[in-house]
């Protein structure tokens, strides 16, 4: 089974996954010489703080997900 492009599925889930609490940014990454999604977060949150709907999923269309914390955002970018 050919597996879709990794371009195609960060496209495909970007709306839904920029919906979630603290995120900023999906974009494809790189890990061990494969493909990855990562999905930047101001800040950090525990799964169990969150509903199961708010959680980043750990795997989208067989791409492995990444949590990618971002350091040094400005106050005013940070949306409460």
């Amino acid at each position: 089974m050919r597996q879709v492009n990794v371009d195609a599925v960060v496209d495909l889930y970007r709306p839904y996954l920029m919906h979630l609490p603290y995120v900023s940014e999906v974009r494809v990454g790189e890990r061990k010489g494969r493909s990855i999604i990562q999905v930047c977060v101001f800040r950090p949150l525990d799964d169990v703080l969150l509903a199961d709907c708010d959680r980043i999923p750990h795997m989208l269309d067989g791409y492995e997900t990444e949590v990618v914390v971002l350091r040094n955002v400005p106050h005013s970018a940070v949306e409460v």
